[in-house]
């Protein structure tokens, strides 16, 4: 009896440690069956929690000919608003192996454009994927993700070490330009003082006025086109956008 109660006391301890990490797992949507029970199990496993809150998806579809939307990806994966996360879809058609990236919340500042080519054109991702090796393609992806977000999540921990640093040092340089600019002009005005008139135009030439005249000789019109920017940059709305395909 004292064994079974171990082993299940055992059990709950090791469901617990588990817990923490499940509950923000990112979810494999395969509604197509590419993939079968243990290669979901590895994909999930590369698809792992992360300590600094941004999730990542995986979706499999097929029939797609063209890369879904911003808002028909979220409903699709239940990513709730607000939510920061990295989407991967890869779509099969016509026997061809298609994927894009999606990105949410944060996670659209923390990937930049270039960020996000490099992903999608890494061998791993790109040859693994179109090959139809889905597994290691989608592995490959979410490695790399958690790359960029490992990066951008430390520059940002020693941004913050060296912010008192970096005040400091601009105080003391701001005080030191401000110094130096008012003891120039002391100096300017001083040293002006000190010279005399190098000639008295006022004792020795004079000048009436007798007759002005304003003569318009033209005018000329200048015309400064503003672009706009509504018709460019991301797609998407809601805090998510399709930042590329392959």
């Amino acid at each position: 009896m004292r064994k079974i109660s171990f082993t299940l006391l055992f059990i709950l301890l090791a469901a617990l440690l588990v817990l923490p990490c499940t509950a923000y797992a990112p979810v494999v949507k395969d509604p197509d069956g590419f993939l079968n029970p243990y290669e979901q199990s590895k994909l999930s496993e590369a698809c792992n929690c992360s300590d600094y809150g941004t999730t990542l998806y995986v979706l499999l579809r097929k029939d797609l000919t063209s890369a879904p939307s911003v808002s028909a990806v979220r409903t699709a994966l239940s990513i709730p608003d607000g939510a920061d996360a990295v989407v991967l879809v890869v779509r099969h058609v016509y026997s061809v192996y298609y994927y894009d990236m999606y990105t949410f919340g944060e996670a659209e500042h923390i990937f930049s454009d270039a960020d996000v080519d490099r992903i999608l054109d890494d061998p791993k991702v790109y040859n693994n994927i179109k090959e139809g090796n889905l597994v290691d393609g989608c592995r490959a992806f979410t490695d790399l993700c958690h790359d960029v977000v490992e990066e951008h999540h430390l520059a940002e921990q020693e941004k913050a070490r060296l912010a008192p640093l970096t005040a400091v040092l601009v105080g003391a340089i701001s005080g030191l330009v401000v110094g130096g600019i008012t003891v120039l002009c002391v100096f300017l005005v001083y040293r002006k003082k000190q010279h005399g008139e190098s000639y008295p135009l006022d004792r020795y030439a004079k000048l009436n006025l007798t007759q002005s005249n304003d003569i318009f000789v033209g005018s000329h019109v200048t015309r400064v086109r503003i672009q706009s920017n509504s018709s460019g940059g991301r797609s998407g709305g809601g805090g998510g956008s399709h930042r590329g395909g392959r």
